[in-house]
């Protein structure tokens, strides 16, 4: 037998069925490809962006929710100058609450209510929520939380739209909710003009 025939007998025909190379090895060698890595960050960085979205849609939800909470909230020349003077009137110290309502009453309407906070709160009439407007004084005549407020109570004063601003030896906005559950431990807050 001769080599070139053998050669040529044995071997691979010249149009053979050869599998077709993958997607990947077809894709441009310079072109690096992406590690499993990779994909398993870009998908965590999704769902981490979905579920901040969420979030947001949700507070957006609950502002509105609040907004409409107090839409019915209406604000008199009387209380606009008393809010007003909520943020014009300083700290008059620790344990001066019923001082820096006095203060801001006196900004506003050139009138000084006196007496601490046990004082004014025996002025104050109403706990329905649905009277109770923006610029009112909001108290309680004792609480549990200081020796000052376990004998003189707080004071503040209801800014609008859920807020509450008192002196705690500085300035401070509270949610009036929390104002509420936090100094009405021991009796009824409540609010009304001074």
């Amino acid at each position: 037998m001769e080599p070139v025939a053998y050669a040529k007998r044995h071997a691979t025909p010249r149009h053979a069925h050869v599998a077709p190379a993958s997607p990947r090895a077809q894709a441009d060698p310079a072109v690096p490809r992406p590690r499993r890595a990779h994909r398993w960050l870009t998908r965590l960085v999704i769902v981490l962006v979905a579920i901040l979205a969420a979030f947001m849609c949700v507070l957006v939800g609950f502002s509105s929710l609040q907004q409409d909470r107090y839409a019915h909230e209406t604000m008199t020349s009387q209380g606009r100058a008393i809010v007003q003077a909520c943020y014009e009137v300083p700290s008059p110290g620790e344990d001066l609450c019923a001082a820096w309502v006095s203060q801001v009453y006196a900004k506003a309407l050139d009138r000084y209510p006196t007496g601490n906070a046990n004082d004014m709160y025996e002025q104050l009439t109403s706990t329905d929520r649905a009277e109770l407007e923006p610029g009112m004084a909001i108290a309680v005549s004792t609480h549990p939380h200081t020796e000052a407020g376990r004998k003189y109570g707080h004071i503040g004063v209801y800014l609008g739209e859920g807020r509450v601003m008192d002196n705690v030896g500085h300035i401070r906005v509270t949610p009036l909710d929390w104002w509420i559950s936090h100094y009405g431990a021991s009796v009824p807050v409540r609010w009304g003009w001074l």
